[in-house]
């Protein structure tokens, strides 16, 4: 009777372990699209449905470790990399804290905090510390996410054409949902949506994932965004290279084309300007770039540059003082807020992530999709976002430096 009860135990926790692991992932991934979602679908203010996100997210993190108790047995080399570099960045967090001063001008010090330890911090600890291959089951984990974007994208794509009367003429957004996060939401939908359809679509079964390719494109190309039409198409090329071949590419891109013509006429001549910008920020020549956003990137990007220039070893904040902003682009941020040894090891780190990513899309052992939503967030971290508020990039990193390139039980994480 007893063993039958301990049976039954395990089963259990069984049970919660496989909900909890890619309920938690999925959140810490894209919690802010589902914030989004409960946001509109429940007329609350969407900082309220982020807090509760993230106190749900601590919450799971917390069982987890009960539930899984081998905890500091686990943790690899790019642990104490990863906490090293964060550790630099705190240091002068702190700096800025104790001089009485506000830690970023345009957000709260309780918002700065909750996203680097709550959303972060505390998700990556877990990460690193318990994850394991044969605790992430990476089909599982795929429907989570797919589901949670697809069910996320399908309510704001309502608000946007229906409730909004979404205008083509400008880039699409909500109260809460700035034209970026909705573009890398549409394209992260848009490489999950490729890489089911690179093996097949021809099943009744596929034809959900055929029909989030629309949404996917749809959503990509009214942002109307540098940052994620650039990083999917790096992603993109990958996967042609590794997975898809030229003649599903080739369908792939008429079909892209088509979508985009119904949706506008003009849409591909707005995403063609938007290139063009996108080279005056590779001139570092703002007096020359043809819209504002341009300009201020580029501005942000030559001061940012001159103040590392004035203090390179330590750096000297996580501002570009002259405008009080981060400079959008987590390279130069680290050369300003952590110095030149902060940067080398973000550097290490970001290399280190993509030829990880490259080899377990090459050996897709079913983590090959984890791959595409890495590359995107590489290359995306280099036209928006901040260090503190870059979640799914980190999360991403995470995940990618925990998961072995082998299903042999015996190939665990090498301990330290």
């Amino acid at each position: 009777m007893h063993m039958l009860r301990n049976i039954k135990s395990n089963m259990i926790k069984m049970s919660i372990k496989k909900q909890i692991i890619p309920l938690f992932l999925t959140l810490s991934l894209f919690g802010y699209a589902i914030s989004v979602l409960i946001s509109l679908l429940f007329n609350i203010d969407n900082e309220l449905s982020s807090i509760i996100i993230k106190i749900f997210v601590m919450f799971l993190g917390i069982v987890f470790i009960v539930f899984y108790k081998k905890i500091f047995l686990s943790f690899n080399r790019y642990f104490i990399l990863v906490f090293l570099l964060f550790a630099l960045y705190l240091i002068r967090v702190m700096g800025v804290f104790l001089a009485d001063n506000q830690i970023v001008e345009y957000t709260s010090d309780f918002k700065f905090i909750s996203y680097l330890l709550g959303s972060i911090l505390f998700p990556l600890f877990v990460i690193f510390s318990i994850l394991r291959n044969k605790l992430l089951e990476p089909d599982v984990l795929f429907k989570y996410i797919f589901f949670a974007l697809f069910g996320s994208l399908i309510v704001i794509l309502y608000y946007l054409f229906v409730e909004s009367g979404f205008n083509f003429s400008r880039r699409s957004m909500l109260e809460h949902l700035n034209p970026i996060s909705l573009g890398n939401f549409g394209a992260s939908l848009l490489l999950l949506s490729l890489y089911k359809c690179s093996y097949s679509c021809k099943k009744s079964k596929d034809f959900l994932y055929f029909f989030s390719l629309i949404i996917g494109i749809v959503t990509l190309l009214i942002s109307f965004s540098k940052g994620p039409i650039v990083s999917f198409l790096v992603a993109f090329i990958i996967i042609s290279y590794l997975k898809i071949g030229i003649r599903k590419t080739i369908l792939f891109l008429i079909f892209v084309i088509l979508i985009g013509s119904q949706l506008n006429s003009d849409i591909f001549t707005n995403i063609f300007h938007i290139f063009m910008n996108m080279f005056e920020v590779l001139n570092f020549n703002d007096s020359v770039a043809t819209d504002e956003s341009t300009s201020t990137r580029v501005s942000l990007y030559i001061n940012s540059l001159e103040q590392f220039s004035n203090s390179p070893i330590f750096g000297s904040g996580i501002v570009e003082l002259n405008s009080h902003s981060y400079p959008h682009n987590l390279l130069v941020e680290f050369l300003i807020s952590s110095g030149i040894f902060g940067f080398i090891l973000f550097f290490f780190l970001l290399g280190a992530m993509f030829y990880k990513s490259l080899i377990l899309l090459k050996n897709d052992l079913g983590y090959g999709w984890i791959s595409l939503l890495s590359f995107q967030y590489s290359v995306s971290i280099m036209f928006s976002g901040a260090i503190y508020n870059s979640v799914t990039f980190w999360i991403l990193m995470g995940i990618v430096f925990v998961i072995k390139n082998s299903n042999n039980p015996t190939s665990e994480m090498r301990t330290i």
